[in-house]
């Protein structure tokens, strides 16, 4: 379906905007405020499009120097997931350090959004059929799909699991989104979105460079992904075996002193 991914990848956006102003703040360790929310989203979107949009220029140097202007037609598709991720967290921390506001707060707010995001892009490949799966043997696992050409063959479902993969993503985070410290959302989301592109590049069958074997957008991801653990385990660290929540008990009458 041409000019689908455009439109699926809004979708994403969009829910996870909506989520970011129906939200409410539980706690005041919790979400940041709604408008910081709001600001930070805008932020990481904008430098989070020009950034996935730049690393696929970088990527196919050849293409773009014929016609330079062609970098700029974004609704002829072209992004890379690696530089979307890394432009979302220079639009958080910018977003942050204008505001005097934490980081990790803001991080977290959009971590959801984030998965909601991603499951719209993967929808938007279904839909063209971009990032289509390696050709594989006929089987309930590999339906057959087409490729960018039209040739229809049996293929890994990359696309499919990277949108049902997205959305376990954001259901995972929800259900634990009371039980981790501050910034423990935001890293575990990296390593969940890294690890899960990361997996799919390995079953990809559209053309994209490589090194060492491997796809330059799957090493990304694998960075993202260490990245994600790595920060999971510092902001677990100072919690473990207490709550990250102090406890306020309010004392009975009994325990005030007379006078």
């Amino acid at each position: 379906m041409e000019g689908a991914f455009p439109w699926a990848l809004a979708a994403g956006v969009l829910a996870g905007l909506v989520w970011l102003l129906l939200a409410a703040s539980p706690a005041p360790a919790e979400l940041a405020p709604r408008a910081r929310r709001l600001d930070a989203a805008l932020a990481a979107l904008a430098l989070g499009v020009a950034s996935a949009r730049l690393g696929f220029v970088l990527l196919h140097p050849a293409y773009f120097l014929a016609d330079p202007a062609r970098a700029l037609y974004l609704w002829e598709g072209g992004l890379t997931w690696p530089g979307a991720a890394l432009g979302a967290l220079l639009g958080v921390a910018l977003t942050a350090w204008l505001q005097r506001i934490s980081f990790w707060r803001l991080a977290d707010s959009l971590a959801v959004p984030a998965a909601w995001a991603s499951a719209g892009g993967w929808l938007g490949c279904y839909l063209e059929a971009c990032a289509f799966g390696r050709a594989a043997a006929a089987g309930w696992w590999a339906p057959p799909a087409p490729d960018l050409l039209g040739q229809v063959a049996p293929r890994w479902p990359t696309q499919s699991l990277g949108v049902v993969g997205s959305l376990l993503v954001s259901l995972i985070l929800l259900s634990l989104r009371r039980r981790l410290p501050s910034g423990a959302r935001a890293c575990l989301a990296g390593a969940l979105l890294g690890g899960l592109t990361l997996g799919l590049s390995l079953l990809r069958g559209d053309p994209s460079p490589t090194v060492a074997g491997l796809r330059v957008e799957g090493l990304g991801a694998a960075l993202f992904a260490a990245m994600g653990l790595l920060g999971l385990a510092y902001r677990l660290a100072p919690f473990r075996g207490r709550s990250h929540e102090p406890v306020h008990h309010r004392p009975r009458p009994d325990q005030h002193p007379p006078g």
